[in-house]
């Protein structure tokens, strides 16, 4: 399961704002993933696994077919997991009753961004969800852990306003 999120992280880092249904779908995926992992623990890994792609799914459904309330919500989810994983590592703060509290801040910031600066807002919020996701997969530990963290994001925000910038070809 750490090579998918690796891979999602990834094309997160690179492609989150170029392919936001990606974003989209993704956010699905480990939203569904970390419920089927929190709730469904006596099931196996695979049953956490189709949760996450159900999610990730539905996620790319609704990117497609209703753009704008999918990236508001996208945008609320990914604010809030990012939050919420900042509020782990830094605050030492176990997964309890207080996790909602940093999720729902975190997601309302995220909905507001995406909601008023929808590129830059992707751009920002892919690449630190990308971040996120491949050093979770890579289980690095400490300061090393940050330290990538913040150079991948930093990369990822770097080249996907590149290729924003980037003028595209006329057919």
């Amino acid at each position: 399961m750490h090579n998918i999120t690796l891979i999602i992280g990834i094309a997160l880092l690179l492609l989150g704002r170029k392919l936001f249904w990606l974003f989209v779908g993704a956010i699905g995926f480990v939203l569904g993933l970390h419920l089927g992992t929190t709730y469904l623990q006596g099931y196996g890994e695979n049953i956490a696994l189709i949760a996450g792609v159900i999610g990730g799914v539905i996620g790319i459904v609704l990117a497609i077919f209703v753009q704008k309330i999918a990236v508001v919500g996208a945008g609320f989810v990914g604010g809030g997991y990012i939050a919420l994983g900042f509020w782990k590592q830094y605050m030492g703060a176990a997964e309890g009753q207080t996790f909602w509290i940093p999720f729902i801040i975190g997601g309302i910031i995220g909905a507001i961004l995406v909601s008023f600066l929808f590129a830059w807002a992707l751009i920002i919020l892919s690449s630190l969800l990308g971040a996120m996701l491949v050093v979770q997969g890579l289980h690095l530990s400490g300061g090393l852990e940050t330290i990538v963290f913040v150079a991948l994001a930093a990369a990822g925000i770097f080249v996907q306003a590149w290729m924003k910038k980037k003028p595209q070809p006329s057919s």
